[in-house]
């Protein structure tokens, strides 16, 4: 059962019916939604989402995964665009939708919902000493990296800002490379540069090691 979460914009999706196990995966992700917006890149955040959801009739569902899925954030048609395009199937629905949340050459994309996968037991991007990604994992330290990162996929789905492309996310040249790096906020999209939020704002909001670099430690 979908039900809307205290920011709006943002549902949540737990796996099971049950109300107990379904209240406790609601807590959980609010609880981690809080933290982030405690900081200031992390409100901002979470206000665009907002802002975005009201101004395009868009939404982020934070959909509750398997422990051994991994996370992730996808493109969705939104109900009024299910109505325009009609998409055959589910697989047609999210090629669509991929398509309208991509950045053009010269404008941004129509936008489109997105659906977040999450679960409270990989909350944690865990780094080694050089700030390359390990695993997913809890931390009491961190419970809110992985998240915060894939908010700021959905926020440029939403918006028709991504650089997804389907190509090779760990090389900087693709498209989908690029939309990594934003993601983390390296490079030339360090929060310093662009002052837009990203998983290292939001880090350093909270006193968490910076990441340096997408592509985990081999």
């Amino acid at each position: 059962m979908i039900t809307p979460s205290r920011y709006p914009g943002i549902y949540i999706a737990p796996l099971s019916n049950e109300p107990t196990a379904a209240h406790t995966f609601k807590e959980q992700a609010e609880e981690a939604l809080d933290h982030i917006s405690a900081g200031p890149s992390g409100d901002k955040l979470l206000r665009k989402i907002s802002t975005l959801a009201s101004q395009k009739d868009r939404k982020v569902t934070l959909k509750e995964i398997e422990i051994n899925n991994q996370c992730y954030t996808e493109a969705v048609l939104s109900r009024r665009q299910l109505e325009k395009y009609e998409p055959e199937n589910f697989n047609e629905n999210r090629h669509i939708a991929s398509q309208l949340s991509r950045k053009g050459t010269f404008t941004k994309g129509e936008g489109s919902n997105a659906i977040i996968g999450w679960s409270p037991d990989k909350a944690s991007i865990r780094l080694n000493q050089n700030g390359s990604p390990l695993h997913l994992g809890m931390d009491n330290d961190d419970k809110i990296t992985t998240l915060a990162h894939e908010l700021v996929h959905a926020r440029h789905v939403l918006g028709g800002s991504s650089l997804a492309d389907g190509g090779d996310r760990y090389n900087p040249r693709t498209g989908s490379g690029k939309e990594e790096l934003r993601a983390v906020g390296l490079d030339k999209y360090r929060y310093s540069l662009t002052k837009k939020p990203s998983e290292n704002s939001i880090r350093a909001e909270h006193g968490l090691p910076l990441r340096m670099k997408y592509r985990p430690h081999q």
